[in-house]
């Protein structure tokens, strides 16, 4: 359906073109209309408006899961951010989120999700990843392994 500016007309779209239906215009006179830029008898039909209105599901929660929550140092792991919607069903909303971290010398995370471990760690350590969404947030704690300085002793 649109509505043609200054004219107070409406038009209503006919896919398959086999209807020509008539609606009173400003003035009173009948503007008969079928498909898309076709206008029987109305000569000043220059715009049309369309509108479509969708109807949307609202987050009721936020988790975050990853395939490891242990990371080594200077590796990387994909953390994901999934709402459950209140009209059913989940989806992955990994750019939709805010992403940030609690620490970021042990622990970086990208726009997308992906947490990356610090490789100039000289201990173990732990940083939470946080993401916020709407009106929730969520955490996932990871822990990033220290770089082990590992000697071959039957080098020669």
């Amino acid at each position: 359906m649109g509505y043609v500016k200054n004219q107070h007309t409406l038009i209503f779209y006919d896919p398959y073109g086999n209807k020509n239906i008539s609606y009173p215009s400003k003035d009173g006179r009948l503007a008969y209309y079928d498909t898309p830029g076709h206008n029987n008898g109305y000569m000043n039909l220059n715009s049309v408006w369309r509108f479509i209105y969708a109807r949307g599901s609202n987050p009721t929660s936020l988790t975050l899961s990853a395939t490891s929550s242990v990371l080594n140092a200077g590796k990387s792991v994909q953390v994901n951010a999934v709402a459950t919607m209140n009209k059913g069903g989940s989806r992955t909303i990994n750019t939709a989120v805010t992403w940030g971290s609690s620490n970021t010398s042990v622990a970086t995370v990208s726009e997308s999700g992906v947490v990356t471990g610090s490789g100039s760690l000289t201990k173990d350590s732990t940083a939470n990843i946080c993401a916020n969404y709407q009106n929730f947030t969520a955490v996932y704690p990871v822990t990033v392994r220290a770089n082990a300085n590992i000697t071959d002793w039957n080098e020669q």
